[in-house]
């Protein structure tokens, strides 16, 4: 639905057999799921774009396979015609973690960019809540060389 130029977002829901293949001997299995997403545009350069995303499986006699989230956010913020920020947000509930990846992009020109970005990986390892477990940092130059 797209009620405004500020705001769009969706609701899709399913449900059936599905495969479980994480198990030792893979079986047919009843599974559900539910995904919700947004774009929030509070501004011209700013879009926000939020999402949750359920699965659920067990096994035909009741038994839970297993269930859980994966929260994602993405926020684009277009500085000008040549500098964007971007973050990316993501809990992912089966694996208890939350990465975090900034981004900035410098594009002079369609053929000549710039990015600067890092990592973060955090995983709930304690009953203190979320404690880092990586961190990358790297920068990327692209140029077009022609003939």
């Amino acid at each position: 639905s797209s009620p405004s130029q500020l705001l769009r977002f969706g609701l899709s829901a399913g449900t059936g057999r599905r495969i479980a293949r994480g198990l030792d001997i893979p079986e047919l299995a009843n599974g559900r799921n539910v995904h919700l997403w947004a774009a929030i545009t509070p501004m011209p350069q700013l879009v926000i774009e939020p999402s949750l995303s359920y699965e659920q499986l067990e096994r035909r006699n009741g038994e839970e396979i297993f269930s859980g989230y994966v929260m994602y956010t993405r926020a684009n913020y277009q500085v000008s015609r040549e500098l964007q920020m971007r973050v990316l947000l993501q809990y992912n509930d089966f694996d208890k973690n939350l990465d975090v990846e900034p981004l900035v992009a410098y594009q002079l020109n369609p053929f000549t960019i710039f990015y600067v970005g890092a990592t973060y990986g955090a995983a709930d390892m304690t009953t203190h809540g979320l404690v880092g477990t990586d961190r990358q940092y790297f920068m990327k130059f692209q140029y077009l060389i022609r003939k």
